[in-house]
């Protein structure tokens, strides 16, 4: 028996302090009445609730995951105070909701806890697109077509055409890269001896009042000798001036270059074996005698490139840098 009195006598010290009230919906309003999923929404909830429970609401929106409530707002309770259906003991509040469905059908809104007053039974209806018997009353229309950039058609039949003509193009270009690589080493190889003894004879033109004749003599034959060789495909170096004269009587018989080439050989013999040392104009003399002979051969020369060719190369030989 004591044992009983003692637990009537502790229960209410289990109970809650407080007790949350249940508020009754009367009118429940969606703006817009039909919304679909992704929509935002205005829930207005009409409610009474007892007088003078507390109604306040949380810090945060709770998260349902299907729902997202964006806010809710207590507009002022006393203007809505004595409208038509309130209970006794009883006022009117009004409770919006700005929310976001993203599940289409119909589910039920978990109670909504205000401060000391619960709202339960609110439905959620979110209306769908694909489901069957909508009230759109229309069919919906079919997949479109991909959307394209601007000139994307123009853009990807250059490129096909260029892709296809790719190879064509680099055969072609090969082709010709190759032609002209092979006339540029053609005419290099031509142009080099020329290039070698214009500048063996400007060196000897700096030396002329510094070197006594042998040494510039000597210089002047071996370069000459070089140029000849290379011109003719025939060495010059063993040959002496007799030698090398004989030789190019019986290549270009009747050149005219063959006179002073065949004076100019002779005399160099002289200054290297009788001891002759020449003035200085005459060293000046057998340099523009040296120019001139190269210039001579070097037309000869281009004369039978321009028939093997088969077309006409003024500049073949180097025929802008000999004849200035």
């Amino acid at each position: 028996m004591k044992g009983k009195v003692l637990f009537f006598c502790l229960l209410p010290l289990c109970l809650p302090l407080t007790a949350q009230a249940q508020g009754v919906i009367r009118r429940i309003t969606f703006l817009p009445r039909e919304f679909y999923a992704g929509d935002p929404v205005e829930l207005r909830i009409e409610a009474e609730i007892p007088e003078g429970a507390r109604l306040s609401l949380p810090e945060e929106p709770p998260d349902y995951g299907w729902l997202f409530i964006r806010s809710w707002t207590l507009p002022d309770r006393s203007a809505s105070l004595g409208k038509a259906g309130s209970s006794p003991g009883m006022v009117f509040q009004e409770i919006r909701v700005e929310f976001t469905s993203f599940q289409p059908g119909i589910r039920m809104l978990p109670p909504l806890v205000l401060g000391d007053v619960v709202l339960e039974g609110i439905r959620i209806d979110t209306s769908s697109l694909l489901a069957k018997g909508n009230s759109l009353g229309y069919d919906l229309a079919p997949m479109a077509d991909p959307l394209y950039l601007p000139k994307t058609t123009l853009f990807l039949a250059l490129l096909a055409g260029g892709i296809l003509g790719l190879p064509l193009l680099l055969t072609f270009l090969y082709r010709r890269l190759l032609q002209a690589l092979q006339i540029y080493r053609l005419s290099a190889s031509r142009r080099r001896p020329c290039q070698n003894f214009l500048q063996e004879l400007q060196e000897l033109d700096r030396c002329l009042l510094n070197r006594n004749g042998a040494w510039f003599y000597t210089r002047l034959l071996l370069a000459l000798k070089n140029y000849l060789s290379q011109r003719t495909e025939h060495s010059f170096l063993p040959l002496t001036c007799r030698e090398a004269a004989a030789y190019l009587e019986g290549v270009f018989e009747g050149r005219e270059f063959l006179e002073p080439l065949t004076r100019l050989l002779a005399f160099s013999d002289e200054v290297k074996y009788a001891g002759r040392d020449p003035y200085t104009s005459r060293k000046k003399e057998d340099l523009e005698l040296a120019q001139g002979v190269l210039n001579f051969m070097e037309r000869h020369y281009r004369e039978i490139w321009s028939s093997q060719d088969g077309a006409k190369k003024p500049k073949a030989g180097g025929e802008s840098r000999v004849d200035r």
